[in-house]
């Protein structure tokens, strides 16, 4: 199965976006999937104050991983990693408009009433799941691509 459809099939059946992006290349960089799902969870409904989509930050994580040598701990290290994020984030934005929930969505996340909006309107379904799709498709064409 290619990643993007098991990204969209783990979000379908209740991870993350974070969590679907990471887990889906856990393997390809040694990473154990329990860590990985309990350090992305965090980023969900961007951050959980409606701002940037936790497929932006899963995709930043597994591009670190992706990325980053020895020499991360400093700036120079880490210059080829910023590289690939404005990369990424230029293609994803190309793709779907925007970077952060409530422009993804048409409603805060971090109020109940947006929270509501989305539920009721079916949004986590019907939108957040292309853009998870989508997030892993643009992720795993820049990894082929290194």
């Amino acid at each position: 199965m290619i990643k993007s459809e098991l990204a969209k099939e783990r979000f379908d059946s209740g991870y993350a976006c974070s969590q679907a992006i990471i887990t889906c290349f856990c393997n390809e960089y040694d990473l154990n999937e329990a860590d990985a799902l309990k350090l992305s969870a965090g980023f969900a409904a961007g951050m959980q104050i409606s701002e940037t989509c936790g497929v932006i930050t899963g995709a930043i994580m597994v591009l670190g991983i992706a990325t980053c040598g020895e020499d991360c701990n400093n700036r120079d290290g880490r210059s080829k990693l910023y590289e690939r994020i404005n990369e990424f984030c230029e293609e994803f934005k190309r793709q779907n408009e925007f970077f952060d929930c409530s422009s993804l969505l048409g409603c805060d996340l971090s109020t109940e009433e947006g929270r509501q909006i989305a539920v009721n309107n079916n949004l986590f379904n019907m939108k957040c799941s292309s853009f998870v799709e989508s997030g892993a498709r643009i992720l795993e064409g820049m990894l082929v691509n290194k």
